[in-house]
This record gives C-alpha cells, sequence and structure tokens, in this order.
C-alpha cells in the first residue's frame, strides 16, 4: 500500500492531518506528488480520497494530476465520499474528475450524486 498526497504534510486540514499521522503511526508509507510528476503505482486499486465535501471549485495543480493518472490507470478505482471533481452539494462535474468504478459515500447521501452527469462518474 503506498499514499500519495496532492498537498505537503504541513499544508493538510486538522482532520486530514490526523488521519495521516494515524497511517504514520502503523507504518504506512506517503509521498508527495508535485503538480507535473505523478505516477501511481500499478497495483490492484487505487483509492480515491484526495478532495471531499470540502471541494471548491475545479481541482487543480497535484489534486488535478492525481486525477488524470488515476483516470488513465487499468485499476479499479474506488472513490470515498465522494469522486474528487464532482461537488457534492449540487450537480456539479468539474474537468478533471474522477471516473470511479464505485463509491462508498459516507454518513449521508451526497444530492449532487444523484445527477445524471455525476451518475457516469
Amino acid at each position: 500500500m503506498q499514499v500519495i498526497l496532492a498537498n505537503e504534510p504541513d499544508r493538510l486540514s486538522e482532520v486530514t492531518g490526523h488521519q495521516l499521522a494515524f497511517l504514520e503511526r502503523v507504518g504506512v508509507p506517503y509521498t508527495v506528488a508535485s503538480d507535473d510528476v505523478v505516477a501511481i503505482p500499478a497495483d490492484d486499486m487505487v483509492i480515491d480520497a484526495l478532495v471531499g465535501y470540502s471541494l471548491s471549485g475545479v481541482p487543480r495543480g497535484a489534486a488535478a494530476a492525481l486525477i488524470r493518472e488515476a483516470n488513465g490507470t487499468a485499476a479499479p478505482v474506488l472513490s470515498l465520499d465522494s469522486p474528487s471533481g464532482v461537488d457534492t452539494a449540487t450537480d456539479e462535474v468539474y474537468e478533471p474528475a474522477i471516473e470511479a468504478t464505485e463509491s462508498l459515500t459516507l454518513a449521508l447521501p451526497k444530492v449532487g450524486l444523484r445527477a445524471a452527469e455525476a451518475s457516469r462518474r
């Protein structure tokens, strides 16, 4: 297992930083992607947890590069909560957006995932 971050650890939100600290304690390795150099290992599955309910506008930088890389892999993609690049409060699907094989929503259903364009993600 490998975790690829779209931001440096000191730029993560409090919740995401807490989750990263847990992964560090159990020995899960991670790397930080740059805006233009991204490589997703050819493993069995990609788990998308890049951008969740805090999405505000089009994914940029390393997050956008990771989305494009994940969409180009043959591995199945599981999105946690919603595919990165899909606004969970509206029907807007940004470019780029994850083309998830499946999505596992957490807590409550996301209104934006019911829209026709989002349902194809």
